[in-house]
């Protein structure tokens, strides 16, 4: 299976531009299918909407910061694996091919 998603249908779910759509569509679609090639066709899309969304969402830098009114709150955020952090992975865990090594 593959992701068979637009880069219009994914910048409307995850509610990004167009552009920021058109880019993070393949980093998207390589991170699920190298995760789980054998996920069906409905859930790779979901995953790949839900990890675009969080790259598209989230700070590239390691400090974020929030203004709320007058307030504003910087942090340092520690989350930056977009399978595990966007959903996307747990979506893709009954498919993940998990290999024993060698003891």
């Amino acid at each position: 299976m593959a992701v068979n998603i637009s880069a219009a249908d994914l910048g409307a779910a995850a509610q990004l531009a167009d552009d920021q759509a058109t880019r993070l569509l393949s980093v998207a679609t390589a991170l699920v299918e190298r995760y789980a090639p054998d996920a069906p066709e409905a859930i790779q899309n979901e995953a790949a909407v839900r990890c675009a969304g969080w790259l598209g969402h989230t700070a590239a830098g390691s400090i974020a910061k929030v203004e709320t009114g007058p307030r504003s709150t910087e942090y340092a955020v520690g989350q930056k694996g977009a399978l595990r952090h966007s959903g996307a992975m747990s979506l893709l865990a009954p498919w993940k091919v998990r290999r024993a090594g060698a003891v």
